[in-house]
């Protein structure tokens, strides 16, 4: 029996939500929860279920549904192949075994989660298992990750959808030899709550941010060239409100975590911490730092980050160690403005709130200093640095934070410059002008900067000569 009424569904993902009803009790129902021999199942080849029996695996159930379930049939691989999926628990923990062909000695694994994660506390319901997996035709998903296409005969087989009831989903898809992970159908429905671009040409990539309730959000990573999702997982508590919250290069995606959910919690518990954590093409996490009120910023090549915790700017190794910390008088700055990073240099802006007059170069190598004096710039919030090409393109535009003062600027009819400025030959070149228009420059690869066009509003490129 299916049940669809369900007043509330509280979801637990993590042991740090587990801990809102105490992570005792939810370890005590979480050792009840009903696991069925592979031999309950007689559908099941035979050879498949003692393999399961022998490696101590047994069939957990989940709350919606009175009928054995978890052990699926389809063409997983190939139309025409018949294939089982189990979901199969050991240990406290469960994974989706598929049998290819229906055999024991061929087989794969997708999505190993503990058991104590699929729990879910139904209130007055008291707290149950959620997890069941589901066979999903080719022709009623939408398989928007890892490039591949619905309409082209790369999804002429199933996939596997692996729920957490009521709301949520995983599409697992194989293809090449590889299990593509999709979010489903209703995650897909959701509109990102936050949007970030990362890198340039082609290791351009979009990073979404979907807020899928109860401190839980699904972060995206899109190819810029073509939208395929080349990475997508679920997290708890990621510092989504942080204008710098997560970065991606080479398959690692970097995330900055937040132990408590708003300021205001901040201001109560003085305990809180932002973590900055590295989740591998595997989706395993690491934790690289943590400290209060933390900013961060990782080469492309990844082998430094950059930390900036107030007036402090900390270096980095690959493994989080700190090797030598900065504060701002050694950098001869008012103040730690924007942070860009190169695979040698770190780019520090500095100004007085109004805009910015000064560029504090750091080679992360030999840790020696440089300054760039741009006051004869002008430089206000219409701007984009290019830190691989030491490229600033930048206008005139100043801050303004309110629709009358915009208004006011616009009928002065102010005189608009659109520079770009080469950091290492210090030569500057006139992009374009307007009367009392923005530009929003955007470099969109190592050579490449877009810009509003004042006349048409269209958007145009210029290529930096070589």
């Amino acid at each position: 029996m299916r049940l669809n009424n369900v007043a509330f569904l509280f979801i637990i993902a993590t042991i740090s939500a587990v801990a809102q009803r105490g992570a005792h009790e939810y370890q005590v129902v979480e050792s009840f929860v009903t696991r069925l021999s592979p031999r309950a199942f007689p559908a099941l080849p035979v050879q498949v279920a003692a393999a399961l029996e022998r490696e101590g695996y047994t069939i957990p159930q989940s709350w919606n549904d009175s009928l054995p379930h978890n052990v699926i049939v389809g063409e997983f691989r190939r139309r025409g192949q018949r294939d089982w999926a189990v979901l199969a628990s050991r240990n406290h923990e469960s994974r989706i075994i598929i049998f290819w062909n229906g055999l024991d000695r061929d087989t794969s694994y997708v999505s190993t989660r503990e058991d104590i994660l699929s729990m879910q506390d139904q209130g007055n319901r008291g707290i149950s298992y959620a997890r069941y997996i589901q066979n999903v035709r080719p022709d009623v998903f939408d398989p928007r990750c890892g490039n591949v296409d619905s309409t082209s005969s790369n999804t002429d087989h199933d996939a596997i959808k692996d729920h957490f009831i009521p709301r949520e989903s995983d599409i697992f898809y194989f293809r090449k030899g590889k299990w593509f992970d999709c979010p489903g159908e209703e995650l897909i429905s959701m509109n990102p709550d936050n949007v970030r671009m990362c890198g340039f040409g082609a290791e351009r990539f979009i990073v979404s941010l979907v807020d899928i309730g109860y401190g839980r959000a699904r972060l995206d990573v899109r190819r810029n060239n073509d939208s395929a999702v080349v990475y997508s997982i679920k997290l708890m508590n990621v510092s989504s409100g942080h204008y710098h919250a997560y970065e991606y290069h080479n398959g690692n995606l970097y995330v900055l975590h937040t132990r408590t959910s708003s300021d205001e919690s901040r201001r109560v518990d003085q305990r809180w911490m932002d973590e900055l954590w590295r989740y591998d093409k595997n989706k395993i996490g690491n934790k690289l730092y943590a400290a209060q009120g933390l900013d961060f910023r990782v080469c492309p090549d990844e082998h430094r980050t950059v930390a900036q915790v107030g007036d402090e700017i900390r270096l980095l190794d690959t493994t989080g160690v700190e090797i030598r910390k900065f504060t701002k008088s050694e950098f001869l700055v008012h103040g730690i403005g924007d942070l860009y990073l190169s695979n040698d240099y770190l780019f520090v802006f500095n100004g007085d709130g109004d805009g910015f007059d000064t560029i504090v170069r750091l080679n992360m190598q030999s840790n020696s200093l440089s300054r760039i004096a741009l006051q004869n710039l002008n430089i206000g919030s219409d701007y984009s640095f290019n830190p691989i090409a030491e490229q600033l393109a930048a206008s005139n535009y100043p801050w303004i934070v309110s629709a009358d003062d915009r208004e006011l600027w616009e009928s002065e009819k102010h005189k608009v410059t659109l520079y770009l400025y080469d950091l290492i030959s210090r030569n500057t070149t006139i992009l374009s002008r307007s009367i009392a228009r923005d530009f929003n420059p955007v470099w969109i690869d190592e050579g490449t900067i877009e810009y509003t066009n004042p006349d048409t509003s269209q958007r145009v490129t210029y290529r930096l000569q070589k």
